[in-house]
């Protein structure tokens, strides 16, 4: 039996359609899936509930446009991600009025592309550094975002970014914390921390996710963690998983007191907030001397480990949450040691001229059922300790 389709959307033949009366207006639009038609009703709901009727194309302003979307990410995106939304459009609001750009159907790929050499050249406020190409480049995905729903909402035609070259970046594999660091940030933490970051470490957790477990999340029966949705909070990307319990982690989480439904809690039962976790982070990390590191570099050394170790790309993929397996790929560098101790696997040639020397003498015995032809008559010779050689010099 069909699943039911949501109020106001239908399908005909092979499209979903959406059919709302906004304001005294039908707005009908058809849509190839049914999360594409969703998502379009969703964005006509909040323009609603603001009293916002559906405006011809030409007279979207770029000002009204970003607010919208901004209200929208505010609604569907979580607290970080539209801290990002907001620092891109605010960024692409202010040069659009220096450029006299007032409509939306004004933005075509030359603006933008002036826009992405006017972040290029801006100096950080805070290091007076030149932004980083990754920076604009993200700028420039979340941009696109937001174009594409202009485009479903039918404000544009098409998505003038989607054509935008994003910047080089330097290839950089992420940053990892040695065993000296990993065992000296838990000898020296607070008791109240050092829980939190060795289930980083064994979880590969984001910081975000780890500081919203409940009790009730450990299924201690199957041995996995749950990362799922609770009081208005969802994991990035909208996308539950579970996640194994390492041995090594349970000693640690008996650390803890249970003070309320929330694992990482204050002595009053709220739970603990990313802001005092990180101070508490950035003052231990400070004092050992460890640089360029944060909460996340955590989730990074569980991740390199965890590939290093095991060669299993796809089991990371799922363990970290990864929608694209390129993400996880950043994780499977080398270090000089994970280098030195590949190599010392290698077979030997002492090994190799043990085993050949066992097999001839084997062979020479009849052991194979028969006489072997001679080594000399097979293209090589004997060349004693030093192994085996071509017959015949090749220059």
């Amino acid at each position: 039996m069909a699943a039911k389709l949501p109020q106001n959307i239908a399908r005909f033949g092979k499209k979903f359609w959406v059919q709302k009366m906004t304001r005294g207006q039908r707005f009908r639009k058809g849509f190839d899936s049914l999360p594409d038609a969703i998502e379009c009703l969703r964005d006509l709901e909040i323009r609603a509930v603001k009293g916002q009727a559906q405006r011809e194309t030409q007279r979207v302003t770029c000002n009204v446009w970003i607010d919208e979307c901004l209200e929208w990410a505010e609604i569907e995106k979580a607290r970080s991600t539209y801290g990002n939304y907001r620092y891109a459009l605010e960024n692409l609001r202010s040069f659009l009025v220096r450029e006299g750009v007032d409509y939306v159907a004004q933005i075509d790929i030359s603006v933008l592309e002036r826009h992405k050499g006017q972040r290029l050249r801006t100096r950080s406020r805070r290091t007076n550094e030149s932004i980083s190409a990754g920076t604009v480049a993200n700028e420039l995905k979340l941009i696109s975002c937001v174009l594409s729903r202009a485009v479903r909402l039918g404000y544009i035609q098409e998505n003038p970014c989607s054509s935008v070259q994003r910047p080089k970046q330097s290839e950089r594999a992420p940053r990892f914390f040695s065993e000296a660091e990993i065992v000296a940030l838990l000898a020296s933490a607070l008791p109240h921390d050092r829980p939190l970051y060795a289930l980083m470490y064994y979880t590969g957790l984001r910081p975000g996710e780890a500081l919203h477990l409940k009790w009730d999340d450990f299924l201690w029966d199957q041995g996995v963690i749950l990362v799922r949705e609770k009081d208005g909070w969802v994991p990035k990307g909208r996308r539950p998983r579970s996640v194994p319990i390492h041995p090594d982690l349970i000693p640690y989480l008996r650390e803890l007191a249970v003070l309320s439904e929330w694992v990482f809690a204050h002595p009053d039962g709220r739970r603990r907030r990313y802001s005092g976790v990180k101070a508490n982070f950035s003052r231990r990390r400070d004092r050992l001397g460890i640089q360029d590191a944060g909460l996340h570099t955590w989730r990074h050394t569980f991740a390199t480990h965890f590939v290093q170790t095991t060669g299993d790309i796809r089991a990371a993929q799922e363990i970290l949450g990864h929608r694209d397996i390129r993400q996880t790929m950043r994780y499977a560098h080398t270090t000089p040691e994970h280098l030195s101790n590949t190599l010392q696997r290698l077979p030997t040639l002492g090994d190799m001229r043990a085993k050949l020397t066992k097999k001839l003498t084997k062979e020479s015995s009849g052991e194979f059922g028969g006489v072997p032809e001679p080594l000399s008559a097979k293209g090589f010779k004997a060349v004693g300790a030093a192994g085996i050689e071509p017959a015949t010099s090749t220059v």
